[in-house]
């Protein structure tokens, strides 16, 4: 014999648990999006952070580079300021005189050997050809290149001092040919010249003794340079009428 449970009776609505279940699922979606929203915010207010920070670090940097462009450009400017200073030392200093002509004379006499003596001296200056200087200023109708007004502006330089060679032209009476051969080595033994080369020796007509004509032709050394405290020594040129 089998018997049945009794009935078990509700009270409450047939929709109450639906409505229990719904709102609890609302309340999650709504804590679930909350959570998400403070969560967007949050990362955003982050990267905005570090959005500005790196900002003001490029900022930083590029004013950075700024400033060592301007110390590099003043710099240069300097540079070229020094560089424009030496061109006009070069330019004063081509006016003047390296080796001064007294002591040149002085130089030549004083290595002559006993018993010869100059009768002419002839001094040639040639110019040497030079190059154009890219870094002058431009000449004649050609307009100079536009520039940046922001850049700073290249200084040009002035020409360069023009460059001369000097060279000299001895003639001279001598006893016999060792006289000159010695009148040479002496002269190429002198600092002031080279390339001393003997053009000419040969008997002296119309005299009764046996002297010698000779003719030589010499440079001055480009790098010679006789400091003021030099002083040549004095001495007079003497010479013999033939």
């Amino acid at each position: 014999m089998t018997t049945h449970a009794p009935n078990q009776l509700s009270f409450l609505p047939e929709d109450y648990l639906i409505r229990k279940a719904r709102q609890r699922t609302n309340l999650i979606c709504a804590t679930l999006f909350v959570v998400m929203i403070s969560a967007i915010a949050i990362a955003f207010t982050t990267a905005e952070r570090a959005l500005a920070s790196t900002e003001a670090q490029h900022t930083a940097v590029n004013q950075q580079y700024l400033d060592a462009a301007k110390r590099i450009a003043e710099l240069q400017q300097l540079q070229q300021r020094q560089q424009i200073l030496a061109r006009q030392a070069d330019l004063a200093a081509s006016l003047i005189d390296r080796v001064p002509r007294s002591y040149l004379l002085a130089e030549i006499t004083n290595r002559l050997p006993a018993g010869v003596s100059l009768r002419e001296l002839e001094m040639v200056r040639k110019k040497r050809p030079t190059t154009p200087d890219k870094t002058t200023a431009p000449t004649g109708n050609k307009r100079p290149p536009k520039t940046d007004k922001n850049k700073p502006q290249t200084l040009q330089l002035p020409p360069p001092p023009d460059l001369y060679d000097v060279s000299f032209r001895i003639t001279g009476i001598a006893a016999n040919d060792s006289q000159v051969a010695q009148f040479v080595t002496q002269l190429n033994e002198s600092q002031l010249f080279v390339d001393v080369n003997l053009l000419l020796s040969a008997q002296l007509e119309r005299t009764k003794d046996d002297l010698r004509k000779f003719s030589l032709e010499m440079q001055l050394n480009p790098s010679a340079d006789i400091r003021p405290q030099v002083q040549p020594r004095n001495t007079q040129l003497t010479t013999v009428s033939p």
